[in-house]
């Protein structure tokens, strides 16, 4: 994402337990399940056109070209 110039960062936050748990607990019940199947997580901000109070810099357009990024990335390695 960054060589296409749309800022990402790895994130320490609070909300990191969360993603952390709904992440693992997805992998454990693939494996639980004995599926064949490739996961991932990819936390994606409110846009700086939303009215959240959390929002970030990036348009929902930046944001839609940073997971097309991280998905093809992601389909590469599989």
């Amino acid at each position: 994402m960054t060589k296409e110039g749309i800022p990402s960062e790895l994130s320490y936050s609070a909300g990191a337990y969360v993603c952390n748990d709904l992440f693992y607990r997805v992998m454990h019940y693939l494996k639980e399940k004995a599926l064949d199947i490739h996961a991932g997580f990819i936390h994606v901000p409110n846009p700086a056109e939303s009215d959240a109070e959390t929002k970030s810099e990036l348009g929902i357009g930046e944001i839609a070209k940073g997971i097309q990024i991280c998905v093809e990335t992601a389909l590469k390695e599989v």
